[in-house]
């Protein structure tokens, strides 16, 4: 007689762990992140995801057993020997590299990517594998690129205009002071930056504060002619043009000064007086949440450990929570459109996306954009559905400092004491 043994949970974790594996899948080809593993001892390719097509043009099946030398194929002949670089560091004993490069498809289109790569034990314990992730950076770059010009064209205004360029904070000390304000008035940058005014006269500080209130008012101020005095004690006649600066929010941070020396009756362009901040875009692994939801029930049943950094709640608090609960989580300003979102997700469509902030702590604000799709339940009948969060605080700060980088160049053009024409050289 034959012995049977009961397998039935062994069945069930099977099935359970090849719904997580699906669902994973299922996110990151959402997130546009692909992965792949690669055997170091034969050096080639043994698993990836089916997303890595979007890198190359190239169908999953294609890259499994590709060697490093035909995945170097896909690289950009300008960053190729920075990539091999990189590569080689990896081999001769790194257990992690990092690098941006673009990669070019078949059909020729070109995609920047952040590649991240580690070491993992093979199946006898010996770091015998590597596994990594693409991440696809194209609109990151563009919007860096963006930014670099802005700043670039402003900081060159900046520094080759004959005007006086001061910019203060709205505690009234400097936080920028061009060249032509230490010709005019004697004073360096590195002596005045974070300090009071030192050229105004103090039997002209009542000017100073009325120009302070007009313009934290909201008004922008032209042809104020007044005296100022040089480091040397001498009197100078210039005239003042002040504007407000805003944050994101609209509150009032500050004012710019753009100052004419009208002794010698110079009057030259404005130039914004924010240097833009670096771009920074924060990108770790790890960073893109995802959750699953059972639309029979209207509570989450799974959620990965990073739904804390957008919520502030471990994910053992997380599963369970029905669509009210997550409502407290929503910034206020933004529940409205999210419930609509939500709502028309709820009445029959299979997709949405929505991008808003989410209160993790006190204080803490977090933009995220989060995209949802409808999913088969174990019984096949699309009755659960799937979502990604990703984080894109850093992206609207950067959407923000360029929009005000060109709101503030273009009110810099328009009102000047003197006409400026831009030429294209």
């Amino acid at each position: 007689r034959g012995v049977g043994s009961d397998i039935t949970e062994e069945k069930r974790a099977e099935a359970a762990r090849q719904r997580v594996d699906a669902r994973l899948r299922h996110a990151t080809q959402m997130a546009a992140v692909a992965h792949w593993v690669w055997d170091e001892e034969t050096g080639r390719c043994i698993d990836c995801s089916d997303n890595l097509s979007h890198f190359s043009g190239l169908p999953r099946e294609d890259f499994i057993g590709m060697t490093n030398a035909a995945l170097q194929s896909f690289v950009h002949p300008d960053d190729l020997d920075a990539f091999r670089a990189a590569i080689a560091d990896f081999y001769a004993g790194g257990d992690r590299f990092e690098a941006v490069f673009r990669a070019v498809t078949r059909d020729g289109r070109i995609r920047w990517c952040r590649e991240i790569v580690e070491r993992i034990p093979g199946p006898d314990g010996r770091l015998t594998h590597s596994i990594g992730t693409l991440q696809d950076i194209t609109d990151e770059r563009q919007l860096q690129n963006e930014l670099r010009q802005a700043k670039e064209l402003l900081q060159s205004q900046l520094d080759s205009s004959p005007l006086g360029i001061i910019t203060m904070d709205d505690n009234s000390c400097i936080t920028s002071w061009n060249p032509a304000a230490e010709a005019i008035f004697g004073w360096t940058a590195e002596e005045v930056i974070g300090k009071p005014s030192p050229q105004i006269p103090l039997d002209r500080e009542h000017e100073r504060r009325e120009l302070r209130e007009r313009v934290g008012r909201g008004e922008a101020v032209r042809g104020f002619e007044t005296l100022r005095h040089h480091k040397t004690g001498r009197r100078i006649h210039v005239s003042i043009h002040a504007a407000p600066l805003t944050s994101e929010t609209g509150a009032f941070s500050g004012a710019v000064y753009v100052i004419a020396d009208i002794t010698d009756r110079k009057r030259e362009e404005a130039a914004r007086a924010r240097v833009e901040a670096q771009l920074r875009h924060a990108t770790q692994m790890a960073m893109i949440a995802h959750w699953v939801w059972d639309e029979e029930t209207g509570r989450c049943i799974d959620c990965s450990d990073t739904m804390q950094h957008f919520t502030g709640v471990p994910r053992e608090a997380y599963v369970g929570l029905s669509q009210e609960d997550i409502e407290s989580f929503v910034h206020p300003d933004d529940w409205a459109d999210y419930a609509r979102t939500v709502s028309d997700f709820d009445a029959g469509g299979e997709r949405f996306e929505a991008v808003y902030r989410t209160r993790p702590a006190p204080g803490v604000v977090r933009w995220c954009r989060e995209i949802a799709e409808r999913i088969p339940g174990p019984d096949g009948r699309l009755t659960h559905s799937i979502g990604t969060l990703q984080d894109i605080t850093e992206d609207r700060r950067l959407q923000n400092e360029l929009r005000e980088a060109k709101e503030q160049l273009q009110s810099q053009l328009d009102s000047p004491p003197l006409d400026i024409i831009t030429l294209d050289t």
